[in-house]
């Protein structure tokens, strides 16, 4: 996993719709458009990578693996004598 929470910046040139260029300058204050720009790729980045996780942890506990069947887990939370 990366982490985005970096001091040091480098410039980056991308290719952007015009709509979404004139939507972010009617929007957001010309001081704060690279901040907000960053924000956004740095939490889709984020969805990304646990997208990715996810996918790649799929079938790591199957149900065949477990000693416990889910039902009779929740059956036991149920009966449990805690508050």
């Amino acid at each position: 996993m990366y982490t985005y929470k970096s001091q040091s910046k480098k410039q980056a040139n991308f290719l952007i719709s015009i709509a979404v260029i004139d939507t972010l300058k009617v929007c957001v204050p010309p001081r704060k458009q690279s901040e907000f720009v960053e924000n956004a790729i740095s939490r889709a980045l984020r969805k990304e990578q646990f997208a990715l996780a996810l996918n790649e942890s799929r079938g790591s506990w199957l149900a065949k693996d477990h000693p416990r069947k889910t039902a009779d887990y929740i059956r036991s939370l149920r009966n449990s004598k805690r508050a």
